[in-house]
């Protein structure tokens, strides 16, 4: 009988961004391949009464959980001897920041008897390998993922999609763009960003998501009277590398050191404008202070990064593609499981 691996993932904002979940389809896809081996992947995402069911009464070998919720399915699994392997991608101090230290302190708790517990922690941040290598049997350094080659040779369909609702939003595709995309939340300093553009007039900004900030955001774009910011919506993760592909700068304000956006952009060889901290884990962005007049600056700047930086740091990020992130996790599991 074929092992069955059940991956739980948390339930973010899906179309933001191609989420963590792609390493798992990717399992998912070579499960059903009969040279690959006697497994079987089941994707399941957020944690309902069906899922719970499956926890403790279903039928599987293996659990894989990602991020804060793939924690407590670890210690459901756990509760039947089953193989556990934590996927820890977001530090605790980020959740911490965006929903407050009362929260945190309990799932930092969680999610410190999962690591205990666990057969193994794959983890991506800097932030929480201490506190990991403390607790967990075996601790796999791993990386965050991207669709290389959706990003570094953009198809002809994926331009045509973000040409189509650029201009049905009656955005010139040939102004300058700078674009963002992700979640609007406080931890991404995005108001820094739209304030940025009452210095930049003749360019266009472009926000792709959305968040808990969105009313904020639009309340600064209003009173400033920013007719140059642009809210596109959250958009499926098929239109974003057409959109960036129209785009000259891309711009994160996010502190966090690895982000996924920041390969993203690396991958499409679009110039990045990051904060100070971030140029330590990534040298070829254009680094900044948070301050409004700093960003419009470095995002003229950062139109004149030569093409080479931008070449480098796009085939640095091939490491990154999903189908080689991929490859180490199921190595761990298959050497662990079967």
């Amino acid at each position: 009988m074929r092992r069955r691996i059940i991956w739980v993932r948390p339930r973010k904002e899906k179309n933001i961004s191609i989420d963590r979940g792609r390493i798992a389809e990717k399992l998912e896809e070579r499960g059903k391949l009969e040279e690959r081996g006697n497994y079987e992947v089941v994707v399941k995402t957020g944690i309902d009464f069906g899922l719970l069911k499956l926890l403790l009464f279903g039928r599987y070998d293996c659990l894989v959980g990602t991020t804060r919720i793939g924690a407590v399915a670890g210690l459901l699994a756990k509760m039947r001897a089953k193989k556990v392997f934590i996927d820890h991608v977001d530090p605790i101090e980020q959740f911490r920041v965006t929903d407050g230290r009362f929260k945190a302190r309990v799932v930092e708790g969680v999610e410190n008897l999962a690591f205990r517990f666990s057969d193994a922690v794959f983890i991506t941040n800097e932030e929480d390998k201490l506190r990991v290598s403390k607790r967990a049997k075996k601790m796999i350094v791993s990386r965050l993922g991207i669709d290389y080659k959706s990003f570094a040779n953009t198809s002809k369909n994926a331009i045509e999609k973000a040409e189509s609702l650029l201009k049905s939003k009656d955005i010139n595709i040939r102004d300058k763009i700078v674009t963002y995309t992700g979640g609007f939340e406080d931890i991404y300093h995005l108001d820094k960003l739209v304030l940025a553009m009452k210095l930049l007039k003749d360019w266009l900004l472009l926000l792709a998501g959305s968040g808990s900030a969105e009313d904020k955001l639009r309340e600064i774009v209003q009173k400033e009277g920013l007719k140059n910011v642009h809210f596109l919506g959250s958009l499926n993760h098929n239109f974003i590398p057409g959109i960036l592909l129209f785009s000259n700068v891309c711009v994160t304000l996010c502190e966090t050191p690895r982000q996924q956006k920041i390969l993203e952009y690396a991958a499409s060889r679009t110039p990045i404008v990051a904060p100070k901290k971030v140029k330590k884990m990534f040298p070829r962005v254009q680094a900044t202070d948070l301050e409004p007049g700093e960003v419009a600056s470095n995002i003229k700047k950062a139109v004149k990064v030569p093409d080479s930086w931008l070449a480098e740091f796009q085939a640095e990020t091939q490491k990154y593609d999903y189908e080689k992130v991929a490859d180490l996790y199921e190595f761990v599991i298959k050497d662990l499981l079967l």
